[in-house]
């Protein structure tokens, strides 16, 4: 009976405590190896995946941005109106169809407009191309829209250019009277 695992010798038992010693290290050393295998392993994934959704989200945002030019001269186009061009009625139509389901397919995609005029300015969400000295709005109420702001999810994709309301100036009061 020749059994490899069985030492041919017997061993004092300081051998054998010794030997179970270092086998009990060198099995601690293997499991810690292991999880932080495992630990790297697992960070790497999560990497990974968060800089695939990171990619993805600059891809549609990116694109985002493009149609929003588009809807932008559409938008244009429908407010720009002449007596003289003839099918004008059925030029509008196409056009607001036209703008309409771009609209709906930017919603589609989590596009939000964000709403500007007769709100408060708010920095975050509106960008100030001008002024107007007033007293018949509260002073930082946005008067005109000029380009639309637009939020990707939370996040806003353009803010929009607004003209907000500025109190008179008392100089200028005095100036009137």
């Amino acid at each position: 009976m020749n059994n490899q695992f069985m030492p041919e010798e017997p061993q004092s038992g300081g051998e054998l405590r010794r030997a179970l010693a270092e086998a009990q290290a060198e099995a601690t050393l293997n499991r810690d190896r292991f999880l932080r295998c495992r630990a790297d392993m697992d960070n790497f994934k999560k990497r990974v995946e968060r800089q695939a959704g990171d990619q993805s989200a600059a891809a549609k945002r990116s694109l985002l941005l493009k149609v929003l030019g588009v809807m932008d001269n559409l938008d244009r186009a429908l407010h720009y109106q002449t007596d003289e061009a003839p099918g004008r009625d059925s030029l509008l139509t196409g056009l607001r169809l036209t703008y309409w389901q771009f609209g709906q397919l930017l919603q589609q995609e989590g596009l939000q407009q964000i709403p500007a005029v007769g709100r408060p300015f708010d920095p975050r969400l509106h960008e100030a191309v001008d002024t107007i000295s007033t007293d018949e709005q509260p002073d930082g109420t946005v008067l005109q829209e000029s380009l639309k702001g637009y939020l990707l999810g939370n996040d806003v994709l353009r803010p929009a250019r607004v003209v907000v309301a500025s109190a008179p100036r008392p100089d200028a009061q005095r100036a009137e009277r």
